[in-house]
């Protein structure tokens, strides 16, 4: 490797407990208010973006439609996002949060954005902006890539 790559998979490795850490952190806080991590994306998606589709969801989640799905199915069952007519398409409604949902949302961000606070001085505005491009750009970078590998995959398959 070269010595970029090497010091690219070092900060690639520091990723994977600093995940688990935020996340086990997250799910705490989410859990105390009966969200899980896949209700709270959206809900946040939501307050974020206004009005989205299922399909809008996953794929600004990069996640699979079908967990958006179940998701939403559980925060319709408590009230916290509403279907409304979606003008561009028939059969897929748009989701939106309501005013229940919009609270919860914002007493959690509010929680949570105290704890970051914490981190100002071991963090620079300019650190973070840094991180935010590093992230991106491999979220997207690998999202790619696995998206050509399956395509190898199934093209390869096929052609068998």
């Amino acid at each position: 490797m070269s010595e970029f790559s090497n010091h690219l998979y070092e900060a690639i490795c520091h990723l994977r407990p600093a995940f688990r850490n935020i996340a086990a952190s997250v799910e705490v806080r989410s859990a105390r208010l009966n969200l899980n991590t896949g209700t709270r994306a959206c809900l946040e998606i939501l307050d974020e973006q206004g009005d989205l589709s299922v399909p809008e969801i996953a794929k600004i989640l990069m996640v699979e439609r079908q967990y958006i799905q179940r998701n939403v199915n559980e925060l319709l069952s408590r009230q916290l996002v509403g279907r409304k007519p979606n003008p561009k398409h028939k059969r897929s409604t748009l989701i939106s949060i309501t005013a229940s949902g919009r609270i919860l949302i914002a007493d959690l961000k509010h929680a949570e954005g105290q704890i970051l606070d914490q981190l100002k001085e071991h963090l620079s505005m300019s650190e973070i902006d840094g991180t935010i491009k590093v992230l991106s750009t491999l979220s997207y970078y690998f999202k790619s890539l696995n998206e050509s590998d399956k395509q190898e995959c199934v093209g390869g398959s096929n052609a068998s």
